[in-house]
């Protein structure tokens, strides 16, 4: 790490105060301590899966993992200030909070606000033992037999 800039090695100290303290308060209100916040499946991991949401997120500051995000130093400070004090906190919701909140996200969904990627579907040979390397003379010299797809997602009219 010495060939880090100071301003470098700071961003980095923020960023993992910053994830413990994020995961602390969602250990905390899921009452889950093997709980891992998902950043790319936040939807379907924290709020469908805990019922669990964020309150009080600055607009601006995108919501994504800080890894990809490249925020300077004072973004950050911020949001560990924000964090620390309670403007931003992890809410636990209620059936009709629950309920407006899968409303409103699919509204967005609908209006093109928010790009939706479908889940990946399962393999036609699924369940299937597959091909491994062989060992000895032969090892890896095994044919592959490519088969065509055929899920419903493939089928083209």
């Amino acid at each position: 790490m010495s060939n880090l800039s100071q301003y470098q090695l700071r961003r980095i100290r923020l960023r993992t105060k910053l994830r413990g303290l994020i995961q602390a308060f969602l250990e905390n209100v899921t009452g889950d301590p093997d709980v891992t916040m998902a950043w790319a499946n936040y939807w379907e991991k924290i709020v469908v899966g805990y019922c669990v949401d964020i309150i009080g997120w600055r607009a601006g500051v995108p919501f994504k993992d800080f890894s990809t995000n490249s925020m300077p130093p004072w973004r950050l400070e911020l949001l560990i200030q924000d964090w620390e004090s309670g403007r931003t906190y992890f809410k636990r919701l209620s059936d009709e909070e629950y309920t407006e909140r899968r409303l409103q996200r699919q509204a967005q969904i609908d209006a093109g606000e928010i790009e939706w990627k479908r889940k990946r579907l399962k393999r036609v040979d699924s369940g299937e033992s597959r091909p491994q390397a062989q060992i000895g003379p032969d090892g890896g010299k095994r044919r592959f037999r490519y088969r065509v797809t055929k899920t419903p997602a493939y089928v083209r009219c």
